[in-house]
């Protein structure tokens, strides 16, 4: 065999492999030839917030007075969920004044609290004026957590003298 001869096959034989190893790599299967990556989930985040419930029950019974001289406001409202030691803020607002006054400190852990005009006039002589004029003053009441969060208050209930004597009732 010639040197010539032989350099035409050595020619024949790399395009033959050239050619099988272009028909192979359409025949196998794609994994076989790509490359692998991996893209993670999207990191999400989320935020809740507690949620304290609001007092149920919010009510107000007038008591006590001959004529409404002495009488009170008594406000009452079911107890949260035991196991928290949960404590009770009562707000009277003066809408005339545009203020909104703790009736009692955030530390209250009964679930009743008595208002009358002794009650008012330590705690702002506005509101007690308010209500011997005739108006009205607005009575709500929050729970506090222990971590200090509170509750979204009650709906209000309208407090106003009991009579021209005095007195206070609901």
């Amino acid at each position: 065999m010639s040197a010539a001869r032989r350099g035409r096959s050595g020619d024949r034989r790399w395009i033959a492999g050239v050619a099988l190893a272009a028909l192979l790599s359409t025949l196998l299967p794609a994994a076989a030839h790509s490359s692998w990556s991996y893209s993670p989930p999207p990191l999400t985040a989320s935020l809740r917030t507690a949620q304290i419930p609001t007092p149920a029950s919010f009510s107000c019974r007038p008591s006590g007075g001959l004529l409404g001289i002495g009488s009170t406001a008594d406000f009452s409202w079911a107890a949260l969920p035991t196991g928290t030691a949960w404590r009770y803020q009562v707000w009277i607002r003066d809408p005339g004044a545009g203020t909104d006054v703790p009736v009692s400190a955030a530390g209250q852990t009964g679930t009743s609290i008595s208002i009358g005009t002794g009650l008012l006039t330590g705690l702002l002589g506005s509101i007690l004026d308010l209500l011997l004029g005739g108006g009205q003053a607005y009575v709500r009441v929050v729970a506090v957590h222990p971590s200090g969060w509170t509750s979204a208050a009650t709906p209000e209930i309208p407090i106003r003298r009991a009579s021209l004597l005095g007195g206070v009732t609901c």
